[in-house]
């Protein structure tokens, strides 16, 4: 399963932070297509489409920005995430069986 770096989700939150809806959506709709199989992204991307058809609606401008921030938060969340996941090795080394000594335990 390929999953979203913290490149990619560092890239949507500035797109984001930025607050051109427009063209932070064109970045969502991008990577939501790259990485059909990170459920993570999927769900803030489908958080992010509820925010911009409430954002036509007439809700209240306090709850939105409640709900925009909320979606900020869980995005910084998930790219610390990210960086420690992909900094450890352990068992998301692509060529663990190629490795001298040990093998990993997925492969024996």
């Amino acid at each position: 399963m390929i999953i979203a770096s913290h490149y990619v989700l560092r890239h949507i939150l500035r797109s984001l932070e930025i607050g051109n809806l427009i063209e932070a959506q064109g970045t969502f709709k991008k990577f939501h297509s790259r990485y059909p199989n990170d459920d993570r992204l999927q769900d803030i991307y489908n958080k992010f489409l509820s925010y911009v058809a409430d954002q036509e609606s007439e809700k209240s401008r306090k709850s939105q920005d409640k709900r925009l921030e909320e979606m900020k938060i869980e995005l910084k969340e998930l790219i610390d995430i990210r960086k420690l996941g992909g900094s450890h090795g352990g068992g998301r080394l692509w060529y663990a069986d190629r490795r001298p000594g040990k093998k990993h335990p997925h492969f024996r």
